[in-house]
């Protein structure tokens, strides 16, 4: 792993109930930060990402606003994720884990 994607910390927002999905805020170890949106499969039950963009407009590797290498490795992140934070990989016991967190 690159260590420009070492996520550091992870906070989550915007939940929603209906989509079953939510929004991970990854902090990297150089500061820069990453949205990691996530949605639960409905076969599973399971937590995936769907989609990553980078926040403030700056990479956390290559420093560009815009980065196709950080979408293809949204699954690593959300293992990150998962490491950090083992309630994330389901709908149902992220809630009310992080909101007794905070």
């Amino acid at each position: 792993m690159e260590n420009c994607l070492i996520v550091k910390d992870v906070s989550f927002e915007d939940f929603d109930d209906a989509q079953r999905s939510y929004q991970c805020i990854l902090t990297f170890l150089g500061g820069e930060k990453a949205r990691l949106f996530c949605k639960e499969n409905i076969d599973t039950k399971k937590m995936y990402p769907f989609y990553v963009a980078v926040m403030n407009g700056t990479c956390p590797c290559c420093k560009k606003p815009n980065c196709a290498s950080l979408e293809s490795k949204k699954g690593m992140l959300f293992e990150q994720v998962l490491k950090l934070k083992p309630a994330a990989g389901e709908f149902e016991t992220i809630q009310p884990s992080v909101l007794s967190t905070r």
